[in-house]
């Protein structure tokens, strides 16, 4: 459909700035620290400071937890703000082409989103392998993975999240009983 092609050319767009143009690094940084603050409000903490320059970025919350430290790597800032205004702008504004215009900042976000969480998770410990590391690389995968597949079926008709969901369940399970069958021998 005319959609998917609009959100596919925003994630072309962003993939063609990233490799030859410019990685936006300030712009990344901006959406990670962000999703700190969003997350510290979503749990009730307070924020004390907020820090960003090219170099990186640094957030001091009143109270912290999994959730607020991993959410930058798995809600993508942009795409959230971008989803926001799509569904709050027309209620004071008409826009023409509003959708199309949403459908490849959504595309162009995501791709920033995933590209720059997947770059950050391979530089930042490769050598702290430690269950929290191991653990939060799996949740961070897997939360990835579902957003993307439900960003997916809302634009591809013939894309069913719910299927998704149920043959991810059903292959992992699998996955699973035969781990067990081998490590307890049965």
């Amino acid at each position: 459909s005319m959609g998917s092609r609009v959100f596919l050319l925003g994630v072309l767009s962003y993939v063609i700035m990233h490799l030859f143009i410019i990685k936006p690094n300030y712009l990344y940084t901006l959406g990670h620290e962000v999703m700190h603050v969003l997350a510290t409000w979503v749990c009730g903490g307070g924020v004390k400071s907020f820090n960003v320059t090219k170099e990186g970025g640094s957030v001091q919350t009143t109270k912290t937890n999994a959730f607020i430290t991993l959410s930058p790597y798995y809600v993508p800032a942009y795409t959230l703000i971008f989803s926001l205004l799509y569904f709050l702008l027309p209620l004071f504004v008409k826009i023409p082409n509003l959708k199309n215009i949403y459908l490849f900042l959504a595309g162009f976000s995501l791709a920033l989103h995933l590209i720059f969480t997947a770059d950050v998770l391979r530089k930042e410990q490769p050598d702290v392998i430690n269950t929290g590391y191991i653990f939060s690389l799996v949740i961070i995968y897997i939360v990835n993975m579902l957003l993307v597949a439900f960003v997916m079926s809302l634009l591809f008709d013939g894309i069913s999240f719910e299927n998704f969901f149920r043959q991810t369940y059903i292959n992992s399970k699998h996955i699973y009983v035969r781990i067990f069958k081998q490590l307890f021998f049965l």
